[in-house]
């Protein structure tokens, strides 16, 4: 049920669902873990995809670099960040864009 809702786009839902399960059987901690990271890679991925479908649009590439900052695919973000940036020195251009979630998510 929780792969389901992830695949039908309720993240937090099928997070929410995870987390339950790892409560209810412990043992299986690093299974359920190693799941709940599946999620957010997943989402990275679609985001990703949504992304190179409309290459001009702000928002889906910030959530795009969101999901992928989530997953843990650091330089990847880092890379997809910068792309409405002005070239020279793109972590100052993300700074005067007002990304302060950018800046807080990559620490």
């Amino acid at each position: 049920m929780a792969s389901i809702s992830v695949k039908l786009g309720h993240l937090e839902e099928g997070e929410k669902m995870y987390r339950s399960l790892l409560v209810m059987n412990s043992d299986n901690y690093k299974e359920g873990f190693l799941g709940v990271l599946e999620i957010y890679v997943a989402a990275a991925a679609f985001a990703d995809e949504a992304r190179t479908m409309d290459l001009a649009d702000r928002y889906l590439n910030s959530e795009c670099v969101r999901h992928m900052l989530q997953a843990d695919q650091v330089a990847l973000a880092e890379k997809t960040a910068v792309l409405f940036t002005k070239d020279g020195e793109q972590h100052n251009n993300l700074h005067d864009m007002q990304c302060m979630w950018y800046e807080l998510a990559s620490e």
